[in-house]
């Protein structure tokens, strides 16, 4: 491929490398440059163009992206289409990625053309979930080079598979003294309880002993006849020594320790062992903790099928400082039980109260698409998704938007103060909808492209435990709306004054936000003036002929 600028004329056939202004609209870069395209450019005395032109043994930079995507694409992810240089694979369910590094590396090693990027490996991922990103940096590649990427690639099994979560049998054991306190036993229970429902699994036995090894021993031997797929030992005091009484108990009845300690903090003193074929997990006193250590990642793995072997343990150092999210209202130490438990109260909440001044004469949300108003079509792909109960805040035009939505199942709550700003919606709104609401989807009155499956991918991302509670659309990379808020930002949102929305407290809280690529553009699409609308009504005129329509710029 080369690259650079040439005379004009001399460009038919080639790959626009630098965005131009023509005739008042944006020309972007990758445009492939038609005879028209060229006569267009001369007319507007736009003599040298920067482009690419492929040669002989160039493959296109989606061509590329999408073989390599293939290649690399092992169990439990998908494949999507590639675009401007990108092919990105997602989960297809619920589980633990898994990456074999040097493979990866290998790859990117070839040459600076070929680039994967990954989320963290042994990261907890859901279905819909972006896990990898395979981009093509210029807009071809030599199919030599390729043909070397695809052989890295192809080594032996896909370097890069989801596995899905097992159903694992559970027996927890608990030890206790005089001194210590039955809401530790409670603590210690429900914590573990919650963190093996988040891996799709049960703890079907329990019992709590005196902390003596021979009644741990002793009820480990009963465990073991229940067909239990693992062990796990809470003592009332943390493990020291491979003399002290959790790992005297597994000696003593008959299992074997494999390891004591692990380089992550929180969860130093992890044990591992084997009684019989069943694992045995020693636990550190920070699981009656709802904060992440190092217990979750030795219990992620085995729930989702891997073997975690001592040199697993002690390879764990490298992100084994496991930090404090940022800040008072996403700390893990204030994550509500119901959020841990799975128990969702999604609560959708719309904006429609504002004065639509830039439309004009008119209020955009009772303009058509089809047969029914934009306000009608937001409130109908809502219903139709995983939220539990809609509310519309309703000012301006109070009793129109009513009239337009009579008959649904829709909450209205009036904004007597909608003429003060954006923030004053937000205020009134998060201030009525019920209390054991654990997320809010704040969603605009004029973004009637939104589906259902949007929303439920947004719904489905929500994940308190592994700190996912802001969750935001994207559609090629481009953030959106709308947005789901845990809980616990309400209060900082109830505080935004003026005419503005709550995007700037994203930018604060980047750690807990997790973003869900959309397969449409509707995320991005709203209609603020006379001329979106227009040209959502040359676009359907273009699709019902079927013609294709790019997205907006």
């Amino acid at each position: 491929m080369k690259f650079g600028r040439i005379p004009t004329t001399e460009g038919v056939g080639t790959i626009l490398g630098a965005p131009l202004s023509v005739l008042g609209k944006k020309w972007k870069k990758g445009r492939e440059l038609t005879r028209y395209d060229i006569e267009v450019l001369l007319s507007q005395n736009i003599d040298s163009i920067v482009v690419a032109r492929l040669e002989d043994g160039d493959v296109s930079e989606d061509t590329a992206a999408e073989a390599i995507a293939r290649v690399i694409c092992g169990d439990g992810l998908e494949v999507r289409s590639a675009a401007t240089g990108r092919c990105n694979l997602y989960a297809k369910h619920r589980g633990l990625l898994q990456l074999r590094s040097d493979r990866i590396h290998a790859i990117n090693s070839v040459d600076e053309a070929f680039t994967i990027a990954s989320l963290p490996n042994y990261s907890t991922v859901y279905a819909g979930r972006l896990v990898v990103s395979v981009k093509i940096i210029p807009y071809a590649v030599d199919r030599v080079l390729l043909n070397e990427c695809i052989t890295e690639a192809s080594f032996g099994v896909p370097p890069i598979n989801v596995f899905k979560f097992q159903s694992l049998s559970i027996g927890l054991i608990q030890t206790q003294t005089d001194w210590f306190a039955q809401k530790l036993l409670d603590k210690g229970k429900s914590m573990l309880e919650s963190r093996a429902e988040l891996v799709e699994s049960e703890i079907t036995e329990y019992d709590v002993c005196e902390h003596h090894e021979d009644a741990v021993s002793k009820l480990i031997v009963e465990y073991g006849k229940k067909n239990l797929d693992l062990i796990l030992l809470l003592g009332a005091s943390a493990i020291q020594d491979r003399e002290d009484v959790i790992p005297k108990a597994i000696v003593n009845a008959g299992g074997r320790i494999e390891h004591l300690g692990m380089p992550v903090d929180p969860g130093n003193l992890l044990l591992t062992a084997k009684y019989r074929k069943i694992d045995v997990l020693g636990l550190p006193g920070c699981v009656r903790s709802p904060k992440r250590n190092g217990f979750d990642f030795v219990f992620e793995r085995l729930a989702a099928g891997i073997e975690v072997l001592p040199e697993d343990v002690m390879h764990m150092g490298i992100g084994g400082i496991i930090p404090e999210p940022p800040k008072r209202p996403v700390r893990r130490t204030v994550v509500e039980s119901s959020e841990l438990t799975g128990e969702m109260h999604v609560a959708a909440v719309v904006l429609a109260a504002g004065q639509s001044t830039r439309m004009g004469d008119q209020n955009k949300l009772f303009l058509k698409l089809g047969e029914r108003s934009m306000i009608q079509q937001v409130v109908a792909n809502l219903t139709d998704s995983a939220v539990d109960r809609v509310f519309v805040v309703t000012g301006h035009d109070r009793e129109r938007v009513r009239e337009e939505l009579q008959g649904t199942s829709v909450t209205f709550i009036h904004n007597s103060e909608y003429a003060k700003g954006l923030s004053t919606s937000l205020r009134t709104a998060l201030a009525q909808i019920p209390k054991k609401t654990t997320a809010a989807l704040i969603c605009l009155g004029d973004m009637p492209f939104v589906g259902s499956a949007n929303v439920n991918a947004l719904i489905s991302a929500f994940d308190p435990a592994n700190q996912q509670t802001i969750c935001v659309p994207t559609f090629r990379g481009k953030r959106g709306n709308p947005v789901l808020w845990g809980r616990n930002y309400f209060q900082q949102i109830m505080e935004i004054q003026g005419d503005v929305g709550a995007k700037h407290i994203i930018g604060e809280y980047e750690n807990c936000v997790v973003e869900i690529e959309m397969r449409d553009v509707g995320v991005l699409t709203d209609f603020d003036t006379p001329e979106a609308y227009a040209k959502f009504g040359i676009k359907q005129e273009k699709e019902d002929s079927g013609v294709a329509v790019e997205e907006p710029s």
